[in-house]
């Protein structure tokens, strides 16, 4: 598959969907803009930590428990994506940051503890989004700098700083995180394709099918139902078969690609995830015995 021809498709689908949503939201954005600024003091909350990124997928609800042990590490950096905000806050976790990118108004916030969370907005994000916000913001443009684009930059601001999009959220976070001067960089719920669930538990997609539950439509089948119309693509993994979209799978040839060249450790927790040629496929308690290995005490012998 030719991906030049996958990531313009992407983007003409977006630069037609989404263009004069994404100019209308910076315009009312931007007093908040002007207020918090970009990317820059986040380079240096991020330098030299191990940094966590939290996708929604599935695979999630496996490393909550482990990330709830750990979260108050003082070099680890947890990074939530919008969909992915609820099921940890739920869980008992706390993300130092979160990240949105999502023109559409969702409630990925309402009601949810946001005070002591830095939110990584990109600057056409949803005002709905930022009226739900209480914590420190820093916004950011795309690094897509063809015409029209380049206007849209022009006017939230061309200092905020500029992260690539790859097609999804979780894609925006890591190549953020990447620039940064890491330590370490883990996923975790990064599915990018999917099998009998799509989202984590607790998302706000699940909540909608429970809430909209009836006899004729349960949120099991409501699941299924948008897990076979995304079924675009099969995924081998070994002798289990995943299926995934054009968003989930540009968005993982991207990442594959981009790994080659990084030098920092990087492990996956998701299922299926990116191929194990270019990551270190783990758990996330497997994880954190490496970057923490306990301290063993010797029993001193009796005298």
């Amino acid at each position: 598959m030719n991906t030049e021809s996958l990531y313009q498709a992407l983007n003409q689908g977006l630069l037609q969907e989404r263009y004069a949503i994404i100019k209308r939201n910076i315009t009312r954005n931007k007093v908040l803009i002007e207020k918090w600024g970009g990317l820059q003091k986040v380079v240096g909350l991020l330098s030299g930590r191990h940094v966590i990124v939290c996708g929604a997928g599935r695979s999630l609800n496996d490393a909550l428990k482990v990330l709830k042990k750990y979260q108050y590490r003082k070099d680890l950096a947890i990074i939530a994506t919008d969909m992915a905000y609820r099921p940890l806050v739920l869980a008992g976790i706390q993300p130092h940051f979160s990240i949105s990118c999502e023109a559409m108004p969702v409630s990925y916030y309402a009601f949810l503890p946001t005070s002591s969370c830095h939110l990584l907005a990109f600057s056409g994000v949803s005002s709905h989004t930022l009226a739900a916000w209480k914590g420190k913001i820093s916004f950011y443009n795309w690094m897509i700098y063809k015409s029209p684009f380049d206007a849209l930059w022009k006017l939230a601001g061309e200092h905020l700083g500029y992260v690539a999009t790859a097609s999804i959220v979780t894609t925006q976070a890591i190549s953020l995180a990447l620039g940064c001067s890491i330590a370490s960089l883990t996923m975790a719920g990064n599915d990018l394709a999917f099998k009998d669930t799509y989202y984590a538990q607790h998302t706000v997609v699940c909540q909608r099918f429970i809430m909209n539950y009836n006899r004729f439509a349960t949120a099991n089948s409501n699941d299924y139902a948008m897990i076979h119309r995304k079924k675009m693509y099969m995924v081998k993994r070994r002798e289990s078969i995943y299926y995934t979209d054009h968003q989930f799978l540009a968005a993982r040839q991207w990442l594959e690609n981009l790994f080659t060249n990084v030098t920092v450790p990087i492990f996956d927790c998701s299922i299926p995830g990116c191929s194990e040629r270019k990551v270190t496929k783990i758990s996330m308690s497997k994880v954190m015995s490496i970057l923490y290995p306990e301290k063993r005490i010797k029993k001193r012998g009796k005298t």
